[in-house]
């Protein structure tokens, strides 16, 4: 039998952060497109004047103030485009303002609580007493026992700041945060008394199961390959069987793995 590493689970709940950190991206992209669209129409400003039951239109430029008579009622369109463009980066900035002042303020506690929580003073006195969602967003943070060997070959910083050993694991660091799915980096595992540390351990966010995840890069390799199979079958005598509990990707020089690569190996797995 193998041995399950000590973890937390959660039940899922709304993140306030996390929804606000897609809103500010949503934001921050419709700012840049607002800008860049003002910078394509005409100069100046639209003046709008009542006469009796009649609109007139004004061009306003340099200090200047021309009438715009229906014909050139192109100009007016665009102008009054521009002022609406200006209102609306008026109110997303403030928008903006706004939400990066509620996540640094969050994002600070947060930090106070994550470092509470993780504390091996307290971890073991609280795990029957606070939410399954914070024990979850904290389980991959907690201290665990990593492959000690060629700690000279993590050469490769992911998005998420993690230190991987090749540029296929960090399409899976990408694909896992991508989908906010917690997991350990070579994490210690003893399968029929042997030392083994897989390439990913991640908790499935639904069903709240541990998951390895082993990436096969140099299958066309045949010692490589020999040896990778071994793994897979000891694995599968201890219980791990891929689509249920683990999850195998290849690749070889002639069909390198990729991002969507990533993505796809998780949708067996609901993810």
């Amino acid at each position: 039998m193998f041995i399950y590493q000590i973890f937390f689970i959660d039940k899922g709940g709304f993140d306030i952060q996390t929804y606000l950190e897609i809103h500010r991206k949503k934001i921050a992209k419709e700012l840049k497109e607002i800008k860049r669209e003002i910078r394509s129409l005409p100069e100046g400003t639209l003046q709008v004047h009542v006469n009796q039951k009649y609109y007139r239109w004004f061009h306003e430029k340099n200090g200047k103030t021309k009438y715009l008579p229906k014909k050139e009622i192109n100009i007016a369109k665009l102008l009054a485009r521009k002022q609406y463009l200006i209102l609306r980066k008026g109110y997303l900035s403030n928008q903006l303002y706004a939400i990066n002042y509620v996540i640094d303020t969050c994002q600070e506690a947060k930090m106070k609580l994550d470092q509470f929580i993780s504390s091996s003073r307290y971890s073991d006195l609280l795990q029957s007493t606070i939410p399954l969602d914070e024990q979850l967003n904290n389980w991959n943070k907690q201290s665990y026992e990593t492959n000690p060997n060629y700690k000279n070959q993590l050469s490769f910083t992911c998005p998420s700041g993690n230190l991987v050993r090749s540029k296929s694991e960090v399409f899976i660091d990408m694909a896992l945060h991508q989908k906010s799915i917690p997991y350990r980096y070579e994490c210690k595992l003893i399968v029929v008394g042997r030392e083994f540390y897989p390439d990913f351990t991640l908790i499935h966010p639904l069903t709240k199961e541990i998951i390895y995840w082993e990436h096969f890069g140099k299958m066309d390799d045949p010692d490589y390959a020999n040896k990778a199979m071994a793994k897979m079958k000891l694995y599968h005598s201890a219980g791990l069987i891929p689509g249920k509990n683990l999850i195998i990707t290849f690749e070889t020089k002639d069909r390198p793995f990729t991002f969507n690569d990533a993505l796809a190996a998780l949708v067996p797995f609901g993810l």
